[in-house]
C-alpha cells in the first residue's frame, strides 16, 4: 500500500524536541500530492517544525503507448515553442530522449516555456535555460506574457502534458491565432486505496491540508470518503496551490480556503508559514 506517514507517535516525539524558534511548531499538516523525496513542501514544513502526514491522492504514471509523443518530437522544427507547465513533462520528454539517444540540440531553434520554479529548474539540470518562466506560474498568466509579446499569432506550438490537463492553454492560443498541438506525455491516476492512518483524522488536530491540484482534491476526498471530508471542510483550512483548486474546493463544500498567491510548491509553503506565524493563528 501507499505510505501514510509520518508515523503520529514520531511526529510527536520529534515535536518534543525541536527548538521553539521553529516557525511551525506545534502544526501538523496532511500533503495529498505524490510524494518526493525531494519534495520542496514536505522538506520545508518538517525543517520549519511542522509535522506531516502524506496522504497521495493520485500517482504518475507513464502513457501506456508513446508512439504519439515521439512522432511529435522527431519533428521538431514544426513547432516555435514547447510549453512544459509541470516536472511530469519535462520528465517523460527527457525520457524519450534518452531511450532515443537523442540529445537537446534536437530542440534546435525551438523556444521553451516553463511555468513554475520546479519546472525551470529540471530543465536547467537537463541543460536547457526557458526563453520564458512567467511571473506567476499559471497557464492563465503563460498565454499573457506570450501574448505581450507578440509570441502567439501565427506561431506554433506543442503541449506536452497529463490526459486530464486543461483546455486553457489550448482555447486561448486558438483563438489567439496560433496552432496548438496537444499531446498526452503521461498520466494522472487516481489512488482507490482508502486512507486509514493510525490515528483517525477524527482524533487529530490538524493544521492544515495542502491541495496541489483539483485531482488531488477530487483523490484525497475519495480515500477517506465524503462523510470525513465534509467534517474535515467545515472546520479545517484547506491550502490551494491557485484559482482552479480552489474553484473545486469550493465546489465541492470547503468553507476555509486559503490559496497561495505564487502556485508552486515553494510559493505554498512560503504561504503556510507566514499565514501560520501569524498572531491568532
Amino acid at each position: 500500500g501507499y505510505p501514510a506517514v509520518l508515523i503520529v507517535g514520531e511526529v510527536a516525539t520529534m515535536r518534543s524536541h525541536v527548538q521553539n524558534s521553529l516557525p511551525l511548531r506545534d502544526k501538523l499538516f496532511v500533503l495529498t500530492h505524490p510524494a518526493e523525496a525531494d519534495d520542496p513542501l514536505q522538506t520545508r514544513l518538517s525543517q520549519w517544525g511542522a509535522g506531516v502526514l502524506l496522504c497521495p491522492s493520485i500517482r504518475i504514471d507513464p502513457v501506456e503507448e508513446s508512439t504519439d509523443l515521439i512522432k511529435k518530437l522527431t519533428h521538431m522544427e514544426d513547432y516555435d515553442w514547447v510549453l512544459f507547465t509541470s516536472k511530469n513533462a519535462v520528465r517523460a520528454v527527457r525520457e524519450i530522449f534518452q531511450e532515443l539517444g537523442w540529445d537537446i540540440r534536437r530542440f534546435g531553434n525551438v523556444k521553451i516555456a516553463a511555468v513554475g520554479q520546479a519546472t525551470s529548474r529540471l530543465l536547467e539540470d537537463w541543460g536547457i535555460v526557458p526563453d520564458l518562466v512567467p511571473e506567476n506560474f499559471t497557464a492563465e498568466d503563460l498565454f499573457r506574457q506570450l501574448e505581450s509579446e507578440g509570441e502567439v499569432d501565427a506561431t506554433s506550438f506543442l503541449f506536452p502534458c497529463s490526459e486530464i490537463a486543461r483546455e486553457t492553454l489550448e482555447k486561448s492560443i486558438l483563438a489567439g491565432g496560433g496552432e496548438f498541438d496537444r499531446v498526452t506525455a503521461y498520466r494522472t491516476v487516481a489512488i482507490e486505496e482508502p486512507w486509514h492512518p493510525d490515528i483517525p483524522l477524527s482524533e487529530l488536530s490538524i493544521d492544515g491540508i495542502c491541495f496541489t491540484s483539483s485531482s488531488t482534491v477530487r483523490g484525497f476526498r475519495a480515500r477517506i470518503g465524503s462523510e470525513a471530508f465534509q467534517v474535515l471542510a467545515n472546520s479545517t483550512p484547506m491550502y490551494s496551490i491557485g484559482p482552479k483548486t480552489s474553484q473545486t474546493l469550493a465546489e465541492i463544500g470547503a468553507r476555509d480556503i486559503r490559496e497561495s498567491e505564487v502556485s508552486d510548491l515553494e510559493g505554498l509553503s512560503d504561504y503556510i508559514r507566514r499565514t501560520q506565524s501569524e498572531p491568532g493563528t
